[in-house]
């Protein structure tokens, strides 16, 4: 099993305001567990983690979503036989408001394609 990590950065001047790195996360076929946490040069470090919405709705390969603070996990269990791009959107909580990062886009080649500056996980 491979413990992978996405940096998360909040920065509320800019559009999106939620941005993580990698942008698109590869992952290996396996059993793979995916961590989000705060970026240690985000902008602003004080922010809750708030959701994680696929499009379409959480692909079956992913399981035991996990949402608290200081990070977000989930279980990517990479069995799909095609290569498949699954964009999705992030939420967080600062001063009471929710910031996202781009939307994720159906049916699009990647998410990144359409320039929506989506952030997605790339199952190999």
């Amino acid at each position: 099993m491979a413990n992978l990590s996405v940096l998360v950065s909040l920065d509320t001047t800019k559009t999106p305001p939620v941005t993580t790195n990698p942008e698109e996360l590869d992952v290996q076929p396996g059993s793979n567990v995916i961590t989000w946490s705060v970026d240690p040069a985000s902008p602003i470090q004080n922010f809750n983690f708030s959701s994680l919405h696929f499009n379409p709705p959480t692909p079956p390969c992913f399981t035991n979503m996990g949402i608290s603070n200081p990070q977000i996990t989930i279980q990517d269990n990479n069995t799909t036989p095609v290569p498949a791009p699954y964009g999705y959107t992030l939420g967080v909580t600062y001063n009471g408001r929710i910031y996202n990062s781009g939307s994720a886009a159906a049916g699009a080649a990647t998410p990144r394609a359409e320039g929506r500056g989506s952030p997605s996980i790339h199952n190999n």
